[in-house]
């Protein structure tokens, strides 16, 4: 039985226990996805193949996967209390794992090394199902939203004690949280139209209105200006806040975009990468022509719906996304148009696992929740074996003209590669949708073993109803671990 403390102050370990196994998770409702319901009917279609052979257990021993369920990149630890329900995961500098549990409304910290969690009972009103931002301040407070309870909590990993701020609109829904550079607590108020800084010095709350009622602002991004960036994602736009003078802009998006949720926003401020949590893509604004190029993403479903959530970047300026339905981690490289989505193990519920929190550790490392499994995971970001490249970059197109183009596969598989091409619709309306491609064939969809490199070829044919612009195909290769897509700009012309 757990212990509840009754007020913000110091609060002792609940529990500390070495991580073993024990119960999975129910399925727990999430709250966020009521902006997706039309989604949810996705869920029905979604399947893992799953390869149950020697030669797959074999690899799971080379190369260090662990658990009831392995891969041979990633690790579970099975959360042990009943039905966690985690969400919202950072990792601290000393590389301790911190996350929230839903059931019963708790803080868990995961300590790597000793295998240990100790958890806190957080000073919230209802069961934090929808407690997504979590960031450290530079006095070593951890930061995070309790969204239903419409407050913002902060956690003195030394003092072991909990503060509560209250938001001026207890209905205001705060989900993304980041720490800007001057130690102000900004926060996205998906229900509050607006963002709040929270002063730490002394807890008082400042709101920025946005221009647009029920917007929806759901992430944050800090540019090197100091800049707050967020999504709009019930009106597909992007905003910025300049702090000093108070000014919101928005920016609207004229491509057909579905739901933002993710955002980055580069170096120079003039493109801002996020995710379509709607459109299954990750995509790219370039702020200065306002175009935009939608990468699609794969996943396990039939209807490749995937959910893409968050954007993470690591030090090497690669775009780490989980995409929850998908039941992947994704990592994007911009400098060589190159996505790599590591598999997921089984899930409990329709073979997926739910990863709806993502953060990468001062070693590389990449975390996330199993929301749905009531585990937490870490991905060893390991070089897939193989490659794939291609002799044509890029692409210029007519409406309705065939093609061809040639696959390079490199490198050792001891197991088959499937191969596809990927590709999201041109345009979606209410009850149709354009397709991008209208036919395209692939000379072997099966390599069986893969020693060095063998050629691919690949005949695609554009439709005829698609609208000038720029599109992304991508051609993957997935062995049942991993799928590695090299992405090809493609320009439709009129």
């Amino acid at each position: 039985m757990f212990l509840a403390i009754s007020n913000a102050g110091c609060s002792e370990p609940l529990r500390s226990s070495k991580a073993d196994p024990g119960t999975r998770g129910t399925f727990l409702r999430d709250p966020t996805n009521r902006l997706m319901l039309i989604f949810f009917a996705a869920l029905a279609l979604v399947s893992i193949l799953l390869f149950h052979f020697s030669p797959v257990r074999q690899l799971i021993n080379d190369r260090g996967g662990t658990g009831p369920s392995a891969t041979p990149y990633v690790r579970e630890i099975i959360i042990p209390i009943p039905d966690p329900g985690p969400t919202g995961i950072t990792v601290g500098p000393d590389g301790k794992v911190w996350f929230v549990a839903s059931n019963p409304a708790l803080l868990v910290a995961f300590d790597p090394p000793s295998n240990t969690f100790e958890w806190y009972q957080m000073p919230v009103r209802v069961k934090p199902q929808s407690s997504w931002g979590m960031a450290f301040d530079d006095k070593g407070r951890l930061w995070m939203t309790a969204s239903e309870d419409g407050v913002v909590l902060s956690f003195d990993t030394s003092r072991r004690t909990f503060q509560k701020v209250g938001l001026p609109n207890p209905l205001s829904f705060p989900v993304g949280l980041k720490v800007d550079g001057n130690g102000y607590v900004w926060v996205a108020m998906l229900n509050g139209d607006g963002l709040a800084r929270i002063d730490p010095s002394d807890g008082s709350v400042r709101v920025y209105d946005l221009k647009t009622p029920g917007s929806g602002p759901v992430d944050l991004w800090i540019d090197q200006r100091g800049y707050i960036w967020t999504t709009l994602s019930l009106v597909n736009r992007i905003a910025y806040l300049d702090p000093v003078t108070g000014i919101v802009q928005e920016v609207p998006i004229e491509a057909p975009v579905i739901s933002i949720v993710g955002i980055y926003v580069e170096q120079s401020s003039e493109r801002v990468w996020f995710t379509e949590h709607g459109g299954s893509a990750v995509s790219l604004l370039d702020l200065r022509t306002g175009k935009v190029i939608r990468i699609p993403t794969l996943g396990v479903a039939a209807s490749n719906v995937t959910l893409p959530y968050w954007i993470r970047l690591d030090p090497d300026g690669r775009l780490w996304i989980n995409l929850h339905v998908g039941n992947r981690i994704a990592v994007l490289d911009p400098r060589t148009w190159t996505l790599i989505e590591y598999h997921l193990p089984k899930g409990r519920i329709l073979d997926i696992v739910n990863a709806v929190g993502i953060a990468i550790a001062p070693d590389g490392s990449v975390w996330f929740t199993e929301w749905s499994d009531g585990r937490i995971g870490v991905l060893y970001p390991r070089k897939p074996t193989f490659e794939v490249s291609v002799n044509v970059p890029e692409l210029r197109v007519k409406r309705g003209e065939s093609l061809s183009l040639t696959a390079q596969l490199t490198g050792k598989s001891e197991l088959p590669l499937t191969i596809k091409v990927v590709s999201l619709p041109a345009s979606v309306s209410r009850w149709s949708r354009t397709e991008l491609l209208s036919v395209y064939a692939v000379e072997k969809e099966t390599v069986e073993r893969l020693a060095g490199q063998t050629s691919v070829d690949i005949r695609l044919t554009f439709s005829g109803e698609v609208e000038p612009g720029e599109y992304v195909i991508g051609i993957a290769a997935s062995d049942p671990f991993v799928t590695v897509t090299r992405l090809v700009r493609v320009e439709v012309l009129g």
